[in-house]
């Protein structure tokens, strides 16, 4: 899906800046799984994007799903490019998996971890800051470790895997980017997802919507959770 965002106060030329949002791959073990995900990398580089950010849920941690084995998830995330660089957090699912496991996975591929921290961006075109938490349903995460240092004016894009912390989102954050909610799964026309999200309210399951003064994105996501099924 393609969606124009506005962040406020950001410089003019951030204008065509391409971010590629990657949520809730859930690789899985089999070659199914594998056909998948490769054609997900397929399908990113060929948008030719700025930068890649990814929110979360790269592999399967409960018991209900294998995860794919660790030396494929490094061969998926090395061969995504972006020239200004690939950022990540964790999702439920990573910590489930094992942390430190999956840090090493997105070192070893060259994604940079953005959890209860933040990174300036700079381009030719501007410059902005990548701040975000760590899981917040399974680890801890600090909204102020994440925006420290950050000048006051500076644009902000925000990453969170669950939305489900929207009311906690810090002032001076103008675009905030989560995962998570797979966009309820299976929605159906005019009523939308059928289960109902955790803390989440339907406005923000899935898509664009203004809350609290900020643009907030949640991503439909790449995977499925416990039921093998997305309608």
């Amino acid at each position: 899906r393609k969606v124009d965002v506005a962040i406020e106060g950001a410089p003019k030329g951030l204008e065509e800046i391409k971010i590629a949002v990657v949520a809730d791959i859930h690789a899985g073990a089999t070659p199914q799984e594998h056909w998948r995900a490769k054609r997900i990398v397929s399908a990113v580089n060929a948008q030719k994007p700025d930068i890649i950010i990814f929110l979360g849920d790269y592999t399967n941690g409960y018991f209900y799903r294998a995860p794919a084995p660790e030396e494929r998830l490094v061969e998926y995330l090395s061969a995504f490019r972006a020239p200004l660089g690939k950022f990540g957090i964790f999702g439920n699912h990573d910590i489930k998996y094992g942390k430190a496991k999956i840090e090493k996975i997105l070192r070893a591929s060259g994604v940079e971890i953005i959890c209860n921290n933040n990174r300036k961006i700079s381009t030719p075109r501007g410059s902005f800051y990548l701040a975000g938490i760590d899981d917040p349903q399974t680890s801890d995460y600090s909204f102020s470790a994440a925006m420290r240092g950050i000048p006051a004016g500076a644009p902000v894009v925000f990453l969170t895997h669950n939305p489900s912390v929207y009311r906690e989102i810090p002032q001076g954050v103008g675009l905030v980017l989560a995962g998570h909610t797979h966009g309820g799964q299976v929605r159906l026309p005019f009523f939308g997802n059928v289960m109902p999200v955790a803390n989440v309210p339907r406005r923000l399951v899935s898509g664009v919507s203004a809350e609290g003064g900020r643009t907030f994105h949640t991503s439909a996501g790449l995977g499925v959770s416990r039921l093998p099924v997305r309608f």
